[in-house]
This record gives C-alpha cells, structure tokens and sequence, in this order.
C-alpha cells in the first residue's frame, strides 16, 4: 500500500458529497468554498490533539473494539498536528492498524481523519459489492476494460485519501487514473460518508468521476446505495468557485419487512426526479472516455442484483 507522502501520481481523485440534499437531490449551497474532507474533520465527536504515536494507535483500537462490541456507532475519529511520517505508518501494508481503518490527511495542517471499520460486514459489503459490479461489466463484454484498485492512497490538493474500494480503465499505464470509487458505512455515519465521498468528486486534481456510496445500519434490514458524480452544468457564479460541485443522480433503498423486501428509489435529472429501482453507472465516466464501444451507455444494476446483494448482507447480520 502507498504512503501518505506526496507524488506525482496522476492517480489523484477527488469527492464532494453534501451533508443535506434538496428536494431535487443537489447539494446544498452552505460552505461550499470549504473542502468536504476539511468539514468532515470539523464534524467528526472526537477531536483529539497528537500526542504520541503510542496513543493514536491505542485509540484506534479501542474505537475499533467498541464498534465491534456494539458500544459506540461513531466510525470517525479526528486528530490534529499528527507529523506526517507517523500519518503514513498508519496505513503501510504493515501497519496493524490499516487492516480495519481507512484514512484522510491534510498534508499542510497535519489534520488526520480516521474511518474505523465496524466489523466483518463492512468488509464483506465492499467484496460483495466488487464481485457484482465486475460481474456485470463481464456480462456486457467489457470486464477486460476495467481493474479494481481494491483501497489505495490518492494524492489531491493537501490530501491523500483512501476509498474502501477503487476501479480505474485498463490502460498500459503504470499508474492508471482513478474513475470510480465505493464508500461503504453504517447508516448512523451516513453524514460523514456523504462527505467523505464528495472529498472524492470536488477537488481541483480529481480523476475520480462517479462515487457510490452503500449506507448500513447495524440493527435494522436496510441497505440505501446513493450515485454521485460532478455536476458539469457550470461553475457556482455565486461563490467563483473553480471546483465542480457534486450532484446525487440516484438513491436507492432496499428494506425487509414481514419477510419480503422492497426496493424504491428516484434518480434526478434536470432536477426533476423520477421513480427508479435500479442504478445505471454510465460507462463513459467508469472508463474515462466519451466514446464507448458498445451499444450500451450504462452498466445497469438491476433490481434483482441489488436485491441479492442486500439479502447476503442481512444474512450475515442475522436479519434474515
């Protein structure tokens, strides 16, 4: 696994997912000149200052226990002034810590953002997500086209950041751009993954084009999946901003209840929003091109497919 020490990967991405959606399911327009990562480090409960390395890693992994024992569902952990060699052993292949945590870090001000896994399931969701999108690229032909990253870290403006699960077009390249990325989280954090994502599609060296990010509760058959990608239809006037915002295209949930489940969902466009029970990844943006050879414009996840996928989670949770 890479370090947090900057490079000149053109593997760099970047995500902007709003805490709060309108109606029309667009971002909202509150501080919207603040980077999402440098929000969600305000926002996360505990806030503490870098003492030793020692501490940060006992920390770590008591958080990591009281999410496994179901005492706390709070995923983030935020720490200020952490030197950045001690911010890069965090997340070696080495690093005892980076089996159940993904990281942010603000390289400038030495702000570490710690995402805490809560468990088997966690993992589980991001394999079975993996296995089911590349399946479906297989079944139109075009499995050859794309590669999983599995959790690397990108460098982008002052930070490096890790998604649970990353895809970039095959390419001859050594370093192939990021284009799609997964963050998955219990729907308790869903505010923080919100912003955790967007971290990925809003900043100025982001590759990344489409996010999705797959909300979990712990106690409850629930699975809610939400499509980001830029919103391309201009700048922001208002704020001159120079970064393009990030857009929800579609929100799917799938519940149990009395033994059958349900799947509802809308997908936005031109802020009209219309009913829908599938997600549909348009292809040009998973393989960073315009021009895609195939007779499809979309990697269409159906109904059923998510179906499957929410029914394997609340197996292995035990509600179902």
């Amino acid at each position: 696994m890479d370090s947090f020490y900057p490079s000149s990967s053109s593997a760099s991405a970047s995500l902007f997912l709003p805490s709060e959606l309108s109606s029309s399911g667009f971002s909202s327009t509150e501080s919207e000149s603040q980077h999402p990562l440098t929000k969600l480090a305000k926002q996360v409960k505990l806030q503490q200052q870098f003492t030793s390395e020692e501490n940060l890693l006992n920390e770590l992994n008591r958080r990591h226990r009281e999410l496994l024992k179901d005492e706390t569902r709070e995923q983030y952990l935020c720490f200020s002034s952490v030197p950045l060699p001690q911010a890069s052993a965090l997340s070696h292949e080495q690093s005892q810590v980076s089996k159940f945590c993904r990281f942010s870090f603000d390289i400038k001000t030495g702000t570490l953002v710690a995402k805490v896994m809560p468990g088997r399931i966690h993992e589980i969701a991001i394999r079975t997500f993996e296995r089911l999108f590349l399946q479906e690229m297989d079944a139109i032909n075009m499995g050859k086209e794309i590669e999983p990253s599995g959790s690397v870290i990108v460098n982008f403006d002052n930070w490096t950041n890790e998604a649970d699960s990353c895809f970039s077009p095959t390419t001859p390249d050594t370093d192939p751009p990021l284009t799609f990325i997964v963050e998955v989280g219990l729907a308790e954090s869903v505010g923080h993954l919100t912003l955790d994502a967007r971290g990925w599609l809003e900043s100025e060296s982001s590759t990344v084009q489409l996010a999705l990010t797959i909300s979990i509760p712990r106690d409850k058959a629930e699975v809610v999946f939400q499509q980001w990608e830029r919103d391309t239809r201009g700048l922001n006037t208002r704020t001159r901003s120079h970064f393009s915002a990030a857009r929800i295209i579609t929100s799917v949930k799938l519940s149990r209840a009395n033994n059958e489940t349900s799947v509802t969902g809308e997908s936005y466009v031109n802020e009209a929003s219309f009913p829908t029970t599938q997600l549909a990844l348009p292809l040009e943006k998973i393989l960073n091109r315009t021009s895609v050879n195939s007779q499809r414009r979309d990697l269409v996840i159906s109904e059923e497919k998510l179906r499957c996928f929410a029914e394997t989670i609340w197996k292995r949770q035990s509600l179902m």
